[in-house]
């Protein structure tokens, strides 16, 4: 499972974050955004 923000303060980013979705779901990995704000907390999910 992976989580982006749905809103980057990085235009950039948010740009290369949505250019590996693709990929991502290709390889069987669940992809979420984040929709209230913006997520810049990095930990695990159980």
């Amino acid at each position: 499972m992976v989580m982006f923000p749905h809103h980057n303060d990085i235009l950039a980013m948010q740009w290369a974050a949505h250019a590996t979705y693709a990929a991502l779901l290709r390889a069987g990995v669940a992809v979420y955004e984040w929709l209230p704000s913006m997520l810049h907390a990095k930990g695990p999910v159980c």
